[in-house]
């Protein structure tokens, strides 16, 4: 059994607890999750029996007596072969990701068509697989002297993941310019090069004839998408982010010119929390308790140690965000003699500009009444302690229910578009005062009893006064939900929801991730792409393989998705 669940987790996450697999009455080898749906199938049929030999192999047959097998785990080698298993010409074992995890690892050890084992170079030898790579995305490879790879950052960026060094980089400061204001752009920004690395598989949006390394330079310092510019062979090739498949290639002249933000940056982070605090002008004094427009909203504001004690010492944790954790608890009410389950998020180490958050979340919410908003119904504000008391909302995140093991059911996804629309039209046109939300994706979209989609974590909300449709300041996002024109410094407007919607569509018609890391094909990779290719060359087939429902509902797919590319367009047609 293990064998088989190794087969797929291949492709998958590791199945859940209490997931079944059977040999049923059709002779076919199925794993099922808990609630009975299809996990992986075996592509045979009409087996009679299955059989785990002293070999190590698992098999299916149609007759005992014969050697014959329909079906033998040994034709599908993963992480590991064993004695008297074969390995076909072409055939391949590939490393585990962790030591934990069946997913799919980096390594391969390829039999070749001539019937040998080659050892090659391995930053040089992964082209095919576009987004992966040695070291991940943003990173450079080279062999260290034992033939290994050695995987680096570019200059600005670090660690995904510190304990992992094969698993890419992300940028330090999320770079942010005006292309109009060159003198801003110096004073922020410089460039560092790097002699013979280059990004193969990346995605080269322009290119030029190679004039002279100083305006192939200039060309990408001015541009806002414009991460890295490549020297080779007469050429200035322009690419932007994600960069992958890096590796420095000695015998090949070039140099990467890398664009980061100076070390002496203000941390964009820090600018766009400070800033929110200047759209709080209906805030009178720095006193919550004595002068707050929390308290015009009649919330019940609770102590610390009611909150320490409803959480049974802040034990159950439900989520972590940018400015804090949020935990389960139990309020009980007296005068009712009833106890309600709430989520209490805790924020933890503010500076001036995370109190000004806390303000900014907690006088936008308790102002919101929606069907598909988190609604706040206490607060707490006692010395240094921050926290929020929200409905409790029992089915998690929208992120863990879209992107699990099965495809939840396609007419609730539609139903939740519609849900977290409807939300997003509250805020803009029906509050007293417009909200931008800032950050639309599914992780701050939550889903309660019901399954009713309601969005929650005001933290970062832009506020306009009624008389005003745009603001300029700075403000934060999730990368590949985020509007282009945060990156152009243009005046930002409640378009900017709008285009985080049009990627959150987009995954819930999908049913995966905007950016596809683990992706075997490279037009696959930034959904937001390939799902406008589709469109354009009809073939919204291939964004809903393998789901019946929605394949039988083309032209809803086709609205949703046609609505999703008008949200995300760049210019107006």
């Amino acid at each position: 059994m293990e064998i088989a669940l190794g087969l797929v987790r291949q492709w998958r996450q590791p199945a859940q607890e209490r997931s079944k697999l059977e040999l049923t009455s059709a002779g076919r080898l199925k794993l099922t999750d808990p609630d009975g749906g299809t996990i992986w199938e075996a592509q045979i049929t009409n087996a009679s029996y299955g059989s785990l030999l002293d070999s190590g192999d698992f098999i299916l047959a149609d007759d005992r007596s014969s050697s014959r097998y329909l079906w033998q785990s040994f034709d599908h080698p993963r992480d590991t072969i064993l004695p008297t298993q074969e390995l076909q010409i072409n055939g391949v074992l590939s490393s585990r990701e962790t030591k934990s995890s069946f997913l799919s690892g980096r390594y391969q050890l390829r039999l070749m068509p001539e019937g040998d084992l080659v050892l090659t170079n391995i930053c040089l030898g992964s082209t095919g697989d576009y987004g992966r790579g040695p070291c991940g995305f943003n990173s450079i490879c080279s062999l260290d002297s034992y033939g290994r790879p050695s995987c680096e950052c570019l200059p600005g960026f670090t660690l995904t993941d510190s304990s992992n060094p094969y698993g890419g980089c992300k940028q330090e400061i999320v770079q942010n310019c005006d292309a109009n204001d060159l003198e801003k752009v110096r004073e922020t920004y410089e460039m560092r090069s790097i002699n013979n690395a280059f990004w193969p598989s990346s995605q080269n949006y322009e290119r030029f004839p190679l004039l002279s390394e100083d305006k192939c330079s200039r060309s990408c310092f001015g541009d806002c998408n414009c991460i890295v510019a490549v020297i080779k062979d007469g050429i200035c090739w322009k690419k932007k982010l994600p960069l992958s498949n890096g590796r420095k290639e000695r015998d090949t002249y070039g140099k990467a010119l890398i664009k980061r933000a100076k070390n002496n940056n203000t941390s964009w982070d820090n600018v766009g929390a400070s800033s929110i605090a200047i759209f709080l002008s209906y805030q009178k004094t720095k006193k919550l308790h004595t002068s707050s427009s929390l308290l015009e909203t009649n919330l019940r504001v609770f102590t610390f140690d009611e909150l320490k004690e409803a959480t049974n010492g802040f034990r159950e944790e439900l989520g972590r965000g940018a400015f804090g954790t949020a935990y389960k608890g139990v309020i009980t009410n007296s005068s009712l003699d009833s106890k309600s389950v709430v989520a209490i998020k805790k924020l933890e180490n503010l500076a001036e500009e995370g109190d000004k958050e806390f303000k900014t979340e907690a006088s936008v919410i308790a102002k919101t009444h929606h069907k598909n908003l988190v609604r706040l119904v206490r607060f707490c504000e006692e010395g240094p302690n921050r926290l929020l008391v929200y409905e409790f909302m029992s089915n998690g995140t929208l992120a863990s229910f879209v992107f699990g093991i099965s495809k939840p059911d396609w007419n609730k996804r539609q139903q939740m578009a519609i849900g977290i629309a409807r939300g997003i039209a509250y805020l803009h046109e029906e509050c007293t005062t417009q909200i931008i939300h800032c950050d639309i994706k599914p992780q701050n979209v939550l889903l309660d009893e019901s399954y009713t989609a309601r969005i929650s974590d005001f933290g970062i909300a832009k506020l306009l006064m009624s008389d005003k449709t745009q603001t300029n300041t700075m403000i934060r996002g999730t990368k590949g939900y985020v509007a282009p024109e945060w990156f152009r410094s243009k005046p930002v407007s409640v378009k900017v929801d709008v285009y985080s919607y049009g990627v959150l569509l987009l995954e819930l018609v999908c049913c995966r991730k905007n950016v596809k890391v683990e992706s075997e094909n490279e037009e696959e990779i930034i959904l937001t792409d390939w799902a406008y290719d589709c469109y354009k060359g009809r073939e919204l087939e291939k964004l809903i393989e393998n789901e019946d429902e929605a394949r039988n509902d083309m032209k809803r797919v086709e609205r949703l998705v046609m609505v999703a590319i008008w949200c995300i367009q760049e210019d107006h047609l």
